[in-house]
């Protein structure tokens, strides 16, 4: 890793730059998380990457290996509270047991029951396990784990269409973020 040292304010900040020299799949970084055991997962435009501090693993799509991750291109990332986590990408979710060591995908319908195979923009577990999802043109998508499926949530006629960002507060209320249509949040029938 290279280091740097950037001065803001008299106090000194020192960065290192983990990138393809130094083992990262791929320069495009786009979502980075820590999961309990200490590792940093970095997904890329090109590969899932586990970094232990000294040095990365990576995962990508293998074509014939039903047990590996479905694509490369990965957008989101998100640990839940048994320890798994959940890959978004531009074509789904996966989701990587680190028990077994193995990607499950997870398949996501629309109300007329086709598969949706679009770019995954964020993810969320509320308070109950439940893992939410945002799909690009399609909404959210909430994910039960009782039922070990997930269902398209329907918000109503009057919303705006196109959901840019959510989160869910420590009251369990979601707040929804929509393009151009201002902001909503609920706590009916969630969390």
């Amino acid at each position: 890793l290279m280091g740097t040292s950037v001065s803001e304010s008299a106090s000194q900040y020192y960065f290192s730059q983990l990138n393809t020299k130094s083992g990262l799949s791929n320069n495009c970084v786009l979502s980075v998380i820590q999961d309990r055991n200490g590792f940093i997962w970095n997904g890329t435009k090109d590969g899932l990457n586990r970094y232990d501090g000294t040095t990365c693993k990576i995962f990508r799509r293998e074509f014939g290996d039903g047990n590996a991750l479905g694509n490369s291109f990965i957008t989101c990332l998100l640990e839940d509270s048994e320890g798994n986590i959940w890959v978004g990408t531009d074509v789904g979710v996966y989701v990587y047991s680190p028990v077994s060591e193995k990607f499950s995908p997870l398949l996501l319908r629309d109300d007329s029951g086709r598969p949706v195979d679009k770019f995954v923009t964020h993810m969320e577990e509320d308070s109950r396990g439940g893992i939410w999802i945002l799909v690009n043109t399609y909404g959210m998508f909430h994910y039960d784990p009782a039922t070990r499926s997930a269902s398209h949530v329907a918000l109503g006629d009057g919303y705006p269409r196109v959901i840019k960002s959510f989160t869910i507060d420590r009251s369990g209320t979601i707040w929804f973020a929509f393009h151009r249509g201002g902001l909503y949040c609920t706590k009916d029938g969630f969390a």
